[in-house]
């Protein structure tokens, strides 16, 4: 049995609902592949940053069938998509340089990122209806609420939330007004959502939601970074 079925049962149902048994089980294997790779990454970072000031909740860790990997959190990344060039837009400092840098500047100004479903899944045909809901609601209420818990990472009273995928965040908001942090409210809505017309992370929306104005200097000597 793999992990991903001991730890998240309810959710890996309703992943079945969504894409269908057989389908699932045909890529369980790759799916427990990609979690543990993510879920390394994730804390490897999460360790270096000293409070949590900017969160963006996102989906899901990127699918992949063949072996090739691709995570935001990943120092070795070299194919940087969507998310890397939205973060890259948005951090003063963090538009220069390789990738492990970018993180390294991310995590000094308090950046996480937190996945709000474990399974690595493409699910851009199956957003609509009860059945991504009800992923949404057991893997939020599990997978992401166990992360939030397990973080030892300090949060800012004043942490700022962005969304970074629109059909996800009603859903989100369906399940968790707020996120629970160590006794801590921080409550969720709507006007954090930062996506364009693509459904990829917005820079203008993400400054505007963090607090960097309009953001037309991203430059390394901003801030001081």
């Amino acid at each position: 049995m793999h992990d991903l079925e001991i730890k998240f049962p309810s959710g890996l149902a309703d992943l079945c609902a969504l894409f269908g048994s057989q389908r699932v089980a045909d890529n369980l294997q790759r799916l427990q592949e990609i979690y543990d790779y993510t879920e390394a990454a994730w804390h490897g970072y999460a360790a270096q940053i000293e409070i949590v000031r900017f969160v963006m909740i996102a989906e899901a860790p990127p699918w992949r069938a063949d072996q090739t990997r691709r995570y935001i959190l990943d120092p070795l990344l070299h194919d940087e998509g969507p998310y890397n060039r939205a973060l890259r837009k948005t951090f003063p400092g963090a538009d220069v340089g390789s990738w492990q840098e970018v993180l390294r500047v991310l995590a000094r100004h308090g950046f996480l990122l937190l996945d709000s479903i474990p399974f690595a899944m493409n699910y851009a045909s199956e957003r609509r209806g009860p059945k991504y809901d009800n992923l949404v609601h057991h893997s939020a209420t599990t997978y992401l609420q166990q992360k939030l818990d397990s973080s030892h990472v300090s949060w800012s009273p004043e942490v700022r939330i962005a969304f970074a995928a629109k059909r996800l965040a009603f859903s989100v908001l369906k399940t968790l007004p707020h996120l629970s942090v160590h006794g801590r409210q921080h409550f969720l809505s709507p006007d954090m959502i930062a996506v364009n017309r693509a459904n990829y992370p917005d820079p203008m929306g993400l400054r505007r939601i963090y607090g960097f104005g309009d953001g037309s200097d991203t430059s390394s000597s901003s801030r001081g970074f």
